[in-house]
């Protein structure tokens, strides 16, 4: 997988945008915890990064963001 240290133009890590990809496409924190090999908490820590990063507060507006930017299909 990608690493933390390369970032994005929107400020978002490539682990950032991994978690959100996967959120995107429907996984709850927990089943994305598993796919990356990360804790629970440390995926909602992303999710979190990624909204206040977005500046956006509901699950809906990540989703929108991720297919804007065609991050997913």
């Amino acid at each position: 997988m990608a690493t933390d240290a390369v970032r994005r133009s929107d400020g978002l890590t490539l682990r950032e945008v991994e978690v959100l990809q996967l959120l995107a496409r429907g996984l709850t924190h927990r089943e994305i915890a598993g796919l990356l090999g990360i804790t629970h908490k440390t995926a909602r820590n992303h999710m979190a990064n990624v909204y206040d990063k977005l500046e956006i507060h509901a699950r809906a507006q990540a989703v929108l963001y991720a297919v804007r930017e065609g991050l997913v299909d």
